[in-house]
């Protein structure tokens, strides 16, 4: 685990300042078009957005955004782990996890706790990178939607739209839990 924690840190340095906004504001206007119940002040989760870019592109498109990340590059996100969210079950309508699943030491325990706080069908949000080889920084390869929803299946995912592309999948659905 400290060769994964490393890993990732070293990472989060090469990132605190990058621009996202290429990725991320499409994003956003991919799930404003199909989740039309996230309305103003929907609260959302923000995964491993690293700088403020990211929180303040979600918090212009109307949501409530709390962020988390293990490493934070800003005193606006909270530090935290995806694998242990100090959030209670049912706290957040939707989550966005853009280019931070693959970082995952255990997918299936990230993916739970991503379903856990959020409210029964609420939309998570992934973009990640596929077709690599992991290491110990990129550890999963989002290969296919459907290796996604196995990732989360322990809730019941519904799959929104997807989009496959040369090194990356998007994907846009909604959890539903029993």
């Amino acid at each position: 685990k400290v060769r994964y924690l490393w890993a990732q840190w070293r990472h989060t340095r090469a990132k605190a300042t990058k621009d996202p906004t290429f990725r991320i504001a499409p994003a956003i206007a991919k799930i404003k078009n199909r989740c039309p119940w996230l309305g103003p002040g929907s609260r959302v989760l923000d995964v491993g957005p690293r700088n403020e870019i990211e929180v303040d592109l979600l918090k212009a498109a109307g949501w409530a955004v709390d962020a988390l990340d293990l490493f934070p590059a800003s005193p606006r996100i909270r530090r935290g782990d995806m694998h242990r969210l100090p959030y209670p079950a049912d706290s957040f309508f939707a989550a966005f996890c853009s280019h931070v699943l693959e970082h995952a030491f255990d997918l299936r325990a990230a993916c739970r706790e991503i379903a856990r706080v959020l409210v029964p069908g609420g939309a998570v949000w992934v973009a990640g990178p596929r077709g690599f080889t992991p290491t110990a920084h990129d550890r999963w390869p989002l290969d296919s939607p459907e290796m996604l929803m196995e990732a989360f299946s322990e809730a019941t995912p519904e799959l929104l739209w997807h989009e496959t592309k040369p090194g990356e999948l998007r994907a846009l659905m909604r959890l539903w839990k029993e």
